[in-house]
């Protein structure tokens, strides 16, 4: 490689993509390395079984060439914990679900660097929210599913402690369940804040 950059990004995912485009908004010559696959709309595989499966899905680093998908789940026994990351271009924008949830201030009470804190970061999750225009799932669009939670949780007498998540979906209000309602064709188009063309 000939050409010299300014800086070097390992990750396309949301904190590598977003440092690079502020870095080119800035006029620096920008390199993101990635070290998983670009998957696309032709490319993406479908539904799968057995070992076939574990190919089409998860990314397994000693065994990339043939297992390249875009899930890399990795176990940790001390602490017991388990993390999922992406591993595409994109990263894990691939796996996220879309949900956007704030961590409680409790969740820093441990193993978090002293420099990180619940308040510290509400500016942070606040501008983040603001970015992807993230919203709750509209009352009259609940699934089965999120009715039967909350049913479930009021029953045992924890209502309280049901809510629905901020998801970074764009909704379009007016839709509603029905026999054709999850036909494509009728999402919804419109300019988002970024003044880019997106769909319901």
């Amino acid at each position: 490689m000939t050409e010299v950059f300014d800086d070097v990004i390992i990750g396309s995912g949301f904190g590598g993509a977003v440092m690079a485009c502020r870095l080119a908004e800035r006029g620096r010559r920008v390199l993101v390395l990635e070290r998983g696959r670009r998957w696309t709309k032709d490319n993406l595989p479908g539904t799968g079984q057995g070992e076939e499966a574990g190919r089409a899905w998860f990314y397994r680093p000693r065994e990339a060439e043939t297992h390249n998908g875009w899930i890399d789940l990795r176990f940790f026994p001390d602490p017991d914990m388990m993390v999922i990351q992406g591993a595409a271009v994109g990263g894990g924008s691939h796996i996220y679900a879309n949900v956007s949830v704030e961590a409680p201030e409790s969740a820093f009470s441990e193993r978090w660097p002293n420099g990180l804190s619940r308040p510290g970061l509400d500016q942070y999750y606040k501008r983040v929210g603001d970015m992807m225009e993230v919203k709750t799932v509209p009352v009259g669009q609940w699934t089965d599913r999120m009715r039967l939670m909350q049913e479930g949780a009021e029953a045992i007498g924890e209502g309280q402690h049901f809510r629905p998540v901020e998801l970074a979906v764009r909704f379009d209000e007016d839709w509603r369940p029905g026999p054709d309602a999850y036909d494509p064709a009728r999402s919804k188009r419109g300019i988002n804040a970024h003044g880019i063309e997106q769909g319901s």
